[in-house]
């Protein structure tokens, strides 16, 4: 069986780390051979050079380049892919035609957010140009699938996967605190670039100047690079740019949460969330917006709580509370990293896809929607939450 991939880039984010810890994954299953399509060089994940697969590249002259049907056609004809899996929305409009005229079946894994995309909105027009020649539309989470209008007996859901290999190793939270002058006894933090549209900070620096003012024990650490990240400095108060620390992009992120006692994720939508999942796998309790995906981790009082969005209040009481109740903090924390290892680890979420690349190959067309209704049952989140 052969899958070729097929990504704009491998820059640092959700779907591109997804995509490298699945071919690393899918190592294990010999029969599957995958090649990787890129339309960029640039690459965050230099791990993807250690895995031994063919990877292919081209520059885009413009955003929409004509060429790249040309190249993609190539590619097809000389590895000769039973699937084209796309991860983006313009990679699938890129796939769509080729696959159609070389008869190749198409994995359209465009959807890894939970909003409905508003008519004219690249997003829409993009699932409305790939869809139809879809033979598979895939989701990371079952909240995208419910926000968008995917045709029925062509929807599925494959959540993300912790690879527990990154949990091993970790800096230990006293030398975190020391390499970024950190005084206080207890430490809230948050992962997620600082995109104005997607995640919250402003949320959350509300959140903690109430909390501050308060109690000034409390170190708050922001991860993450973005347009926003001057913007956000300014905002904080000259009283808490001690307890407020913006941290930019960092590597080593798994070791960095290891030093938090509370792990917030504040956002204005959200699919299935890679930070969430990290923040559970490492044993951390969680206070997290009740958006998109984030009710199919957090399972609400057990493994965190879920608040309101846009509400700092909320999220105040809940991370006061958790810092206040150490005991209950743990609790929810050891639930949460049970709960990734019982439902979202990365050799789960690999023998999924194996199962659904063995399905679509395997399928004539008109019981391929049959199958897939069986395997998005099978896989529902239903099953999870009862745990």
């Amino acid at each position: 069986m052969k899958v070729l991939m097929l990504i704009e880039s491998l820059t640092c984010g959700g779907k591109e780390r997804r995509l490298v810890e699945l071919l690393r994954g899918l190592k294990k299953f010999p029969p599957i051979q995958c090649e990787l399509a890129l339309m960029s060089k640039n690459i965050f994940y230099s791990e993807i050079f250690d895995l031994g697969i063919k990877i292919h590249y081209t520059e885009r002259k413009i955003k929409k380049d004509p060429r790249i049907f040309y190249w993609l056609y190539k590619i097809c004809k000389d590895f000769k892919p039973d699937i084209i899996h796309t991860w983006s929305g313009m990679a699938s409009v890129y796939a769509a035609p080729v696959a159609k005229m070389l008869k190749i079946k198409l994995i359209n894994g465009m959807i890894t957010h939970a909003t409905p995309k508003k008519k004219l909105s690249r997003g829409y027009i993009y699932g409305r140009l790939s869809f139809p020649f879809s033979d598979v539309v895939l989701a990371n989470s079952f909240a995208g699938l419910r926000a968008l209008k995917i045709p029925e007996g062509k929807k599925c859901c494959i959540q993300n996967g912790f690879d527990f290999d990154r949990a091993e190793s970790l800096r230990d939270a006293d030398s975190i605190k020391k390499d970024f002058g950190i005084a206080t006894s207890k430490v809230v933090g948050m992962i997620g670039a600082l995109n104005q549209r997607r995640k919250d900070y402003g949320t959350l620096i509300s959140a903690a100047e109430i909390l501050l003012s308060e109690d000034p024990d409390t170190t708050f650490l922001f991860v993450g690079g973005g347009e926003g990240l001057d913007r956000f400095r300014m905002r904080i108060k000259a009283a808490h740019k001690d307890n407020i620390k913006f941290l930019g992009m960092q590597k080593d992120v798994e070791s960095i949460i290891n030093a938090f006692d509370v792990a917030v994720l504040c956002t204005y939508f959200e699919g299935f969330s890679n930070v969430i999942m990290e923040y559970m796998a490492l044993g951390k309790p969680v206070v997290a917006t009740n958006t998109g995906g984030n009710p199919e981790l957090v399972i609400d009082g057990k493994t965190g709580y879920l608040v309101p969005k846009e509400d700092s209040e909320a999220v105040a009481n809940k991370v006061r509370y958790l810092l206040n109740n150490p005991e209950v903090a743990e609790s929810m924390g050891e639930a949460g990293q049970k709960r990734i290892k019982d439902f979202f680890s990365l050799d789960l979420m690999v023998e999924k896809y194996d199962r659904l690349y063995t399905i679509v190959c395997g399928e004539k067309k008109k019981n391929l929607p049959n199958r897939l209704k069986d395997f998005l049952q099978m896989t529902g989140e239903s099953r999870q939450n009862k745990a």
